[in-house]
């Protein structure tokens, strides 16, 4: 998520106060984003022996209070929920078995009835392969690579 303009200008310390606060205090509850009041904010750095002047917590709380906004009132209905995953898994895992596709669809770190695959990552490596296939530049093999810890390669050519 991109910066309110308004916050533009905010240092490193301004936004790791915002994280602190959010780890702290919960970033959303019962679906929505969180909100914070003033004395919120306050306490979970007081916890911390973490102390900022009113102005900063000010601003803090008006950039939590966007951000809850922005996500609860905008963006929250654009999101998918497990069962629409579900079902636009279910027709890229199509894609991936009969394409022979050589990227992982991991499972969600669940034991037991709630391990099943982690639909949205499995749905962006499907997504990204494919994509790479069409294009024809798997480049001697490269493709595409789901492992995050490994090596990326952007070829300049073509």
């Amino acid at each position: 998520m991109r910066r309110f303009d308004e916050f533009a200008d905010r240092d490193t310390g301004f936004w790791a106060v915002v994280k602190y606060v959010s780890e702290r205090s919960g970033y959303s509850k019962g679906g929505f984003v969180s909100t914070h009041s003033a004395q919120d904010i306050e306490k979970a750095l007081a916890e911390a022996d973490f102390f900022i002047d009113r102005r900063q917590i000010t601003d803090v709380k008006r950039y939590l209070d966007l951000r809850a906004d922005l996500l609860n009132n905008q963006v929250k209905s654009s999101l998918m929920d497990a069962a629409a995953a579900k079902t636009e898994y279910e027709k890229l895992s199509a894609i991936h078995s009969g394409g022979n596709y050589r990227s992982k669809l991991p499972y969600n770190k669940q034991k037991g009835e709630m391990k099943q695959i982690a639909y949205f990552t499995a749905i962006i490596n499907i997504l990204a392969e494919k994509t790479i296939k069409k294009s024809g530049r798997e480049l001697g093999g490269l493709g595409f690579n789901d492992d995050p810890r490994g090596l990326v390669y952007i070829h300049a050519q073509g």
